[in-house]
């Protein structure tokens, strides 16, 4: 697949979480880390509402610095 190809995503929200895309389910193994995963869902969550970095930060990673949690963030 190129870079130009449109790409559809499918996300299972009841029962199990799973998302397609082109109709192939990401394996737990494809989000990299557990953390991008929610990271993932907390943004589907909001989907359509600006969400401010501090909030997510604190959803995500609320037992680390704040310069831990951005760093997190911008690596996830």
């Amino acid at each position: 697949m190129n870079s130009t190809s449109p790409v559809e995503l499918y996300v299972q929200t009841l029962g199990r979480f799973r998302v397609f895309r082109s109709g192939e389910a990401i394996p737990d193994t494809g989000w990299g880390t557990h953390r991008a995963k929610l990271l993932f869902k907390f943004l589907l969550t909001e989907h359509g509402r600006p969400v401010v970095a501090d909030r997510l930060t604190d959803a995500i990673w609320p037992d680390v610095t704040p310069k831990a949690a951005a760093r997190n963030l911008h690596t996830a």
